[in-house]
């Protein structure tokens, strides 16, 4: 593996204005930006499912539009993980690996009830949880991980935000940007194979977001605001 893939070069960034106006009524920070914050309802407790063939889960009520699922798989077949809503349609593949794997994602939905279609031969785990996203994160010190990630929430002022990202692998690299409330912001990557570079994001309103990574193996990650 080429570590010096994962060396990330932080440009030195000086924050600008030119954010988005909203006439919701949101609070308004002391720089004038508009800060969306993090969901304040409590945090449910996690749904656990495991198996170790096909499964169609019990139903989940996700309270807000985006969730966390956590996955592992053990065996040398396919493991196929579908969203499924109250009405049996498969909304979003969330996972189409074979073999072994463990990895994470944030999924964007619209609240509702979802169970999950599984598809393995060995045994399996799904974790899902609904947590309400505060900041572990926020720093331009580059941070290295390896496979599908929900990265840890950051917060992020309003204006131009410098994100560098590595990757090392063969494989595809996606990395997207969602608000807290479930909202796409960016599409930071979209890469196949070995990739190192950054580029301004802009930030439309301060608050924490989350960092969904699909990746075929080493990654790294730093962030300037």
């Amino acid at each position: 593996m080429k570590w010096s893939m994962l060396i990330v070069l932080v440009i030195l960034l000086t924050s600008v204005s030119g954010c988005l106006s909203d006439d919701s009524g949101s609070t308004t920070s002391n720089n004038g930006c508009l800060d969306v914050g993090a969901p304040s309802p409590p945090e449910p407790t996690a749904n656990y499912f495991s198996g170790s063939s096909d499964t169609a889960t019990e139903f989940v009520y996700i309270e807000q539009n985006i969730f966390e699922i956590a996955a592992t798989h053990e065996g040398s077949s396919n493991f196929i993980v579908w969203l499924v809503d109250i009405n049996g349609n498969e909304i979003d593949l969330l996972f189409n690996e074979i073999g072994s794997y463990e990895g994470s994602h944030y999924i964007p939905v619209t609240q509702g009830i979802y169970a999950f279609n599984v598809d393995a031969g060995g045994a399996w785990s799904l974790t899902i949880e609904q947590p309400r996203p505060i900041t572990s994160y926020n720093a331009p010190e580059p941070v290295a991980f390896s496979g599908d990630t929900a990265f840890d929430p950051v917060h992020l002022e309003c204006g131009l935000t410098g994100i560098s990202l590595a990757h090392s692998g063969d494989s595809n690299f996606i990395v997207w940007l969602y608000d807290a409330n479930g909202r796409t912001i960016d599409l930071l990557a979209n890469e196949i194979g070995d990739y190192e570079g950054s580029s301004y994001i802009n930030i439309p309103r301060e608050g924490v977001y989350l960092i969904d990574v699909t990746a075929g193996g080493a990654w790294a990650i730093a962030i300037v605001n």
